[in-house]
């Protein structure tokens, strides 16, 4: 056999990876290699066509190579839902749109000589909207007015008796319910997909064989933590116990980018023991005479799909059971409604704790039920709208290293974040090392109104979280949770506008820049704010030719009927270099765009 001839060495460039370099790349290997039988490089020739067909071809390669990687990496990813995946897999739950939480007063009156009797509870489910903004409540708490404990008298006429009962708890959004029929057919890790979206909350997962399933952070996980009431004489201040419960029944939930919502169960069969899928490993251990003998026997094969097929991983539904869940929609930072606003009942779910007193009494519980009074004492906190990618971004890294513990400033921020939507999230966190105690952190929070303004957090939601961090903290670590400071500022400018435009017109977009450049989703604790990056992006519209003059000036107090933060800072002496630099625990606010922008033709 004749020797194989010596392929010839080709120069080939692999740097190139956009069409145009691409191009030249291909033109340059028909001269060098084939100098005689391609000579035509004019673009309309057909010899052209196909070179740009294959520098087209190879520029869309090379865009989707590079984009599948970018789409493997949290930190580079674009698409939504490769970024919920990959934050997922590292064990960080995207958070959606949070509900606000209000804790109303509710009154009634009764008749002095049948009160006893008539006394009633406000069953969990009445629902409640605003007067004066548009925000749906619903009570998650029997409110019982034959507890004495939160009830307070108000009035006594001789007749009637006025009751107030405080602390009934409210959450912005609506229960719904949703069933599921299950085939004939056994499925493991069976996904549920709900139709609603900006689902805040499971409230119950329950099958029609009475099976109730449990929500879990991943399927391997088979315990939860519940509160049983503590009615013994030794309360010790508890209201309730702390247990582990062991739920072979559960669930995760599983979040998509268009919003909705997935529910994913075990794959176990309840009514199949392990052990008949998995043999034992006695089994596999052979006798010592037919040890390494000829005459032995081999083991019988393990299929390793069985594995999950074992209750390790949880249960799955049973067949042609129906599952029912229950669950809340809405939230919002626009459910942060103010104080005195949620009045109106558009569903009221009354039960007399004497179940024969509206035959009893009809027109005196008629009189009762009429007279029920509700109403928010405090502004609604902790509604917040769904995380950003970015947020997604960073708050997924910071996770990995957390372990479900909070070690780091960083663990802290990230858990502070992570706190269930049901007791409330604030809008902005900063962690510090405390300046009062050596091991002490300082945790600054802001939160926002339904206006979506800065504001002080809620003293509920600092309880809410600092309950939420202590099974996370350190073992010496103290928390000390205070509020951010609130720097409200103005934009004082002139423009000369570029020659043959409209005046106003370049002063209006002028100030839509500065509003979106000073938009509060991109303000964070301890910013640093570019001035010249600003005056760039004024300068870079056509309309503008020059901005002679700008000046940030601070805000506070009443301003013509305008309610801003007393915390007051020299501009002057916080910038350098035309960069502004805030304190760690200060955030920026340009509150009131169409009042704190002064713009002016120079």
């Amino acid at each position: 056999m004749p020797p194989r001839k010596p392929t010839k060495n080709r120069d080939i460039n692999y740097l190139s990876k956009d069409f145009d370099s691409i191009k030249l790349d291909l033109i340059n290997y028909l001269k060098k290699y084939f100098p005689n039988s391609i000579q035509d490089f004019n673009d309309a020739s057909g010899g052209m066509a196909i070179v740009d067909l294959m520098a087209y071809i190879s520029d869309v390669l090379n865009f989707q190579m590079d984009r599948s990687v970018n789409e493997s990496f949290v930190t580079r990813a674009v698409e939504r839902k490769n970024i919920i995946a990959l934050a997922d897999m590292y064990g960080y739950k995207t958070k959606t749109v949070v509900p606000a939480t209000a804790y109303m007063t509710l009154s009634a009156t009764f008749q002095n000589t049948i009160s006893a009797d008539t006394m009633f509870t406000l069953r969990k489910g009445s629902r409640i909207t605003s007067s004066v903004e548009p925000a749906n409540f619903e009570i998650i708490d029997d409110a019982d007015f034959s507890n004495v404990d939160n009830r307070s008298f108000i009035s006594n006429d001789g007749v009637y008796t006025t009751y107030a009962l405080s602390g009934v708890r409210a959450v912005a959004g609506r229960t719904k319910t949703f069933k599921y029929q299950v085939g004939s057919q056994p499925r493991p890790f069976l996904s549920i997909t709900l139709p609603d979206r900006s689902i805040s909350e499971i409230t119950s997962v329950i099958a029609s064989d009475g099976t109730e399933f449990y929500e879990v952070d991943n399927l391997a996980t088979d315990v939860v933590m519940i509160g049983d009431s503590n009615v013994s004489d030794n309360s010790d201040n508890a209201e309730n116990i702390l247990k582990i419960k062991k739920v072979p029944n559960r669930f995760v939930m599983e979040r998509e980018p268009d919003g909705t919502l997935s529910l994913r169960f075990g794959s176990g069969d309840s009514t199949v023991e392990d052990s008949e899928l998995i043999p034992n490993p006695d089994d596999f251990v052979l006798p010592p005479k037919l040890r390494g003998s000829v005459s032995g026997f081999a083991p019988e094969a393990v299929d390793s799909t069985n594995f999950l097929s074992t209750k390790s991983l949880g249960n799955r539904p049973s067949p042609n059971s129906i599952i029912t869940v229950q669950y809340r929609v809405g939230g919002g930072v626009d459910t942060n409604v103010g104080a005195d606003v949620l009045t109106n009942f558009v569903e009221k779910r009354v039960s007399f704790n004497n179940s024969t007193a509206t035959d009893t009494y009809p027109n005196e519980t008629k009189v009762i039920q009429d007279s029920i009074r509700i109403k928010n004492t405090m502004a609604a906190f902790g509604g917040e709208e769904a995380e950003t990618n970015a947020s997604i971004r960073q708050n997924a890294i910071n996770s990995i290293n957390s372990q479900n513990r909070c070690i780091t400033l960083s663990d802290y921020k990230i858990r502070s974040m992570s706190m269930p939507s049901e007791f409330g999230k604030p809008f902005r966190v900063i962690a510090k090392k405390d300046p009062y105690k050596n091991s002490g952190i300082a945790l600054y929070l802001i939160s926002r109104s339904s206006e979506g303004k800065l504001q002080q957090t809620s003293g509920l939601l600092k309880n809410n979280l600092e309950t939420y961090l202590k099974p996370f903290r350190g073992v010496t670590d103290s928390i000390r949770i205070a509020d951010g400071n609130i720097l409200n500022f103005g934009v004082n400018f002139s423009i000369f506008p570029s020659a043959g435009f409209n005046q106003q017109q370049s002063l209006v977009k002028a100030i839509y820049v500065i509003n979106n450049f000073f938009d509060i989703r991109k303000m964070d604790f301890g910013i640093s704010i570019s001035l010249s990056d600003l005056l760039r992006n004024i300068q870079n519209l056509e309309e503008v030719a020059a901005v002679p003059y700008m000046k940030i000036v601070n805000l506070t107090g009443t301003v013509d009927g305008r309610e801003y933060s007393s915390y007051s800072e020299n501009i002057d002496n916080i910038t350098k270099n035309n960069i502004m630099y805030f304190k760690p625990n200060v955030i920026p606010e340009l509150k009131y765009m169409n009042f704190d922008i002064q713009g002016s033709i120079a």
